[in-house]
């Protein structure tokens, strides 16, 4: 059986792009299967922040993206399949998507069509039309995080890229463990660090009980864990 992994990406094409190509890369490198790559990218309706009141308003929302949207989202697919084919992917383990609508709900779409094994996407989006879409809607992000049928992977851009790949490491973990253990889990930053301690690492030290911590709330802030504070120390429970 095929195993896929669906990437969710993001226009335009930025370092947080090739931080998140590049996440994918390492992550398939360490792998011990071969995977095949669904790239995704999804153009939103005109006015998707606007409630179609009007006939007018409810036409402008459905008006499909114009033909430059359309060729830059092409551009976009095509320079992240250049990625990976100039890493040794072959060009048949590699489909490219364009999609329209609510980029949480057509990531969440395709990933449940295509029995995808793993979703990764970015975590951009710092303008003020993000930033509106984020307060009406809830980040992409998190919305995918909570409705994903498989384990998802944010790739955090980060001042440091090694501190960025723990959190990741971290995150892509937990939520594995998650999945397969449903009973009342207790954890802390140490218990985690020490638990899910990256392949070559001997000892666990601060930057790995900091990344362990970052991921914990990160995961406590998506709804995914409750975070409690007993006796002074913070605590993340699956309940």
């Amino acid at each position: 059986m095929r195993r896929y992994i669906l990437l969710g990406v993001e226009r335009p094409f930025s370092p947080s792009t090739q931080y998140q190509l590049q996440t994918v890369y390492d992550l398939i490198e360490t792998s011990e299967h071969s995977f095949s790559l669904l790239l995704l990218t999804v153009l939103p309706p005109t006015h998707i922040l606007i409630p179609p009141s009007t006939y007018a308003l409810e036409q402008a929302s459905r008006t499909p993206p114009s033909y430059n949207q359309q060729q830059e989202a092409r551009l976009l697919l095509q320079k992240t399949r250049a990625f990976f084919q100039q890493r040794g992917f072959e060009y048949d383990d590699i489909e490219e998507l364009i999609c329209m609508g609510a980029p949480a709900d057509e990531i969440i779409k395709v990933a449940n069509e295509r029995h995808v094994h793993l979703i990764v996407i970015g975590n951009h989006g710092h303008g003020f039309w993000q930033q509106c879409r984020r307060f009406f809607f809830g980040s992409v992000s998190a919305q995918i995080l909570k409705r994903a049928p498989c384990p998802v992977l944010v790739a955090l851009p980060a001042h440091s890229n090694r501190t960025a790949q723990l959190v990741s490491w971290y995150i892509h973990s937990l939520q594995q463990y998650l999945q397969d253990h449903t009973q009342l889990t207790v954890l802390t930053a140490e218990q985690v660090a020490q638990q899910f301690l990256p392949k070559g690492k001997r000892s666990v030290g601060r930057p790995e009980i900091k990344a362990a911590s970052q991921a914990l709330e990160m995961l406590s802030q998506q709804g995914l864990l409750c975070r409690h504070e007993v006796r002074g120390e913070i605590r993340y429970a699956n309940d």
